[in-house]
């Protein structure tokens, strides 16, 4: 969660009206109807560049849905964690993969696919207390500038003070881009998400719909963001089962790329 705090860059969809050439809705309201007691792998997959390279994270989660009164109970479990970024940081940004290794988060779903919220690990207070520790104290952050020293130490005091709620508000960023297009409308070649961004149908095969949008933007200190997201959506289950989701930044001339991609799949199988 560490990193991810960190890193995450939550920016508002948008998207263009759609042309003509996008095909029909293939029904109103996209169905919700997660596939039960069914194991399933999520790879969500971060990369952002860094002063002196780039950052890349890819972390695996078991997930799977149950019934829970009216609606469901995804949960999530982190089964691994892989860290690419320059060697001088590489440690330091690897401390995270330590609290959040077997990490459970329980998501609540209503019956038409709207997340209502998360509970963390019993644990997961302490996994946090202990890694912002390891990272205060650690070589790899003694070791650097002390500018940056301070600027992860300010990073970290407020991870350390942040409430539940917003805790778990990270999580919820996360698991909604599986359940963006859950329930959600279908009108003229259009889909609206649940944050309320429109993306263009692009392609309608079988049971899979493909999905798009982008949107540019010039902030108030001059920035400009160009923002595209792609992906496939299950008709069957509802769920968003792959999406590229790309951030283009551009200061002064000097562009940096923010790029989350997730892929959702059934487990591979043991030939043997």
């Amino acid at each position: 969660m560490l990193v991810g705090a960190l890193l995450l860059l939550a920016q508002p969809d948008t998207a263009l009206a759609a042309p003509p050439e996008s095909p029909p809705c293939p029904a109103a309201t996209i169905t919700f109807a997660p596939p039960l007691d069914t194991p399933l792998v999520l790879i969500r997959r971060i990369e952002r560049p860094l002063a002196n390279g780039i950052f890349i994270q890819t972390v695996t989660y078991a997930v799977s849905f149950t019934r829970s009164g009216r609606g469901y109970r995804m949960r999530w479990q982190q089964t691994g964690q892989q860290v690419e970024a320059p060697p001088e940081l590489l440690r330091l940004l690897s401390l995270e993969g330590e609290s959040a290794a077997d990490e459970i988060l329980d998501f609540t779903i209503n019956a038409g696919g709207t997340l209502l919220g998360v509970t963390e690990s019993p644990d997961a207070p302490e996994r946090l207390r202990q890694a912002i520790d390891r990272l205060r104290s650690d070589p790899a952050l003694v070791a650097r500038p002390e500018r940056e020293q301070v600027a992860i130490a300010a990073v970290l005091d407020r991870l350390a003070a942040l409430p539940p709620a917003e805790r778990a508000g990270v999580h919820m960023v996360k698991a909604s881009r599986l359940l963006m297009l859950a329930g959600r409308p279908c009108r003229s070649g259009q889909l609206t998400s649940v944050d309320g961004a429109r993306l263009r149908l692009v392609s309608l095969t079988g049971e899979t719909l493909g999905f798009s949008s982008a949107q540019d933007e010039t902030r108030p200190d001059g920035a400009q963001l160009s923002t595209s997201i792609a992906g496939t959506l299950s008709l069957r289950s509802g769920l968003v089962e792959n999406q590229d989701r790309r951030m283009t930044s551009t200061v002064e001339g000097t562009s940096r790329l923010f790029r989350e991609s997730l892929t959702l799949e059934a487990p591979a199988t043991d030939p043997g």
